[in-house]
This record gives structure tokens, C-alpha cells and sequence, in this order.
């Protein structure tokens, strides 16, 4: 991977004291009146007048005395095999204090809001663009975004599973299928989440009109 120019100074944040006054000022709300609404109503948003006059407090805004920032290393690949990850440029960088990968999330490596089947950062294969794969930690937003790009990824190229069709003849996304077993018809395909089978009525009457096809 390209570097990012490491070894230039970082410039310093100016006007801290007033960055830290106007992120106070950000997060201060008055207190307001309970608003109840009903059935027909337009209750007007908590949080409508702060955003549009820019002084709701985003994620971006919010600072705390000897926070840090953090950068995510991305998949540039739909899928791919993740063969190795160096990290050892990126962690002796200036301001850097930590760079992370699977190997240092504790506990249960996948999250979901069904199934746990999504890894917090990619552990052996990647599955789309843009998956996490590593996060550095450091004293300045750029200091993170130059040691990033120092952080060399090995992928092995790996051909898309885009085709529904398709999609169970190839071969598994995930070989542990993680979805099984969650009280549903189970099926033996890859690349199945859930089979359900809805029947209403009797299923062996014959109507007026049958029409099939394939969309």
C-alpha cells in the first residue's frame, strides 16, 4: 500500500480553548417542555431547531480532554481472502497508541441483530467492499489517517457472490452457517439464510386460473 508521508510534521490543532468552549456549547441544552402528542398530531422534533441552526453536538463535534482518534483500514475488495495483516509500520508512527485487528477483540468475534454472523473486524475472509478489517487509535485524526495507509493487507482475491440464482452453487459465505438451527425449515443449500413455508387455504385445490412463471 502506498504510504502517506509519515515522517512529515503534524501540524498541531489550533485554538483549542475555543474548540473546547464550542463543544461545551455544542452539548449544553436548555431544559425544555414535555411535549405529548397525539393521534393527527405534529409534535416538533427535540432535536430540529439545534440541527438546523448547527449547534446539535454530532459525533464529529464531541471532544474530551486526552481522547483519541481512530481511522478504519476497509476491504477494497467484494470478497476475499484476508492471508495477512502487518501492522508493525503503522503501530512505531508518531501519536499512534494502538492499532487493532480480530486477533485483539475479546469475547464473541461476530455480531448481528438476528444472527451473529457479522465479525467486528474481518477475521480470515472479507465479504464486502468496505468491511472492517483493522483500527488504528492515535493522538490526531491525520496521525491515524497517515499510519492507516501504512498498515499492509494481503488479500487473495476471491470471485462475488452477486447472483441469487447462482448463489447456491457457490460456493458458502459462511461454512459455519451461522443461521442454522434458529427454528426454521432447515436447508442443506449454501447461501441460505431461512426457508419458511407459508400455506393458506387448501394446497392441493385447483382454481379457475393457474399462472406460473419466474419473475
Amino acid at each position: 500500500m502506498s504510504g502517506g508521508g509519515g515522517n512529515e510534521p503534524i501540524p498541531t490543532l489550533g485554538g483549542e480553548a475555543e474548540g473546547e468552549a464550542r463543544a461545551r456549547d455544542a452539548v449544553t441544552t436548555a431544559p425544555r417542555r414535555l411535549e405529548v402528542g397525539r393521534v393527527g398530531e405534529v409534535v416538533p422534533r427535540s432535536d430540529g431547531v439545534p440541527k438546523t441552526t448547527g449547534r446539535f453536538a454530532y459525533a464529529s463535534d464531541l471532544w474530551a480532554a486526552g481522547m483519541l482518534w481512530g481511522h478504519t483500514v476497509r476491504s477494497p475488495h467484494a470478497h476475499a481472502r484476508v492471508v495477512g495483516i502487518d501492522i508493525a509500520e503503522a503501530l512505531a508512527m508518531p501519536g499512534v497508541h494502538a492499532v487493532l485487528t480480530h486477533d485483539d477483540v475479546p469475547g464473541q468475534k461476530l455480531y448481528g441483530l438476528e444472527f451473529p454472523d457479522q465479525p467486528v473486524l474481518a477475521i480470515d475472509r472479507v465479504r464486502y467492499y468496505g468491511e472492517p478489517v483493522a483500527v488504528v487509535a492515535a493522538d490526531h485524526p491525520e496521525q491515524a489517517r497517515r499510519a492507516a495507509e501504512r498498515i499492509v493487507v494481503e488479500y487473495e482475491a476471491l470471485e462475488p457472490v452477486a447472483d441469487p440464482e447462482r448463489a447456491t452453487e457457490s460456493e458458502p459465505l459462511h461454512p459455519d452457517r451461522p443461521t442454522a438451527n434458529q427454528g426454521y425449515k432447515d436447508d442443506p443449500r449454501p447461501n441460505v439464510v431461512r426457508t419458511m413455508l407459508i400455506s393458506h387455504g387448501d394446497p392441493e385445490a385447483a382454481g379457475d386460473v393457474s399462472v406460473a412463471g419466474r419473475p
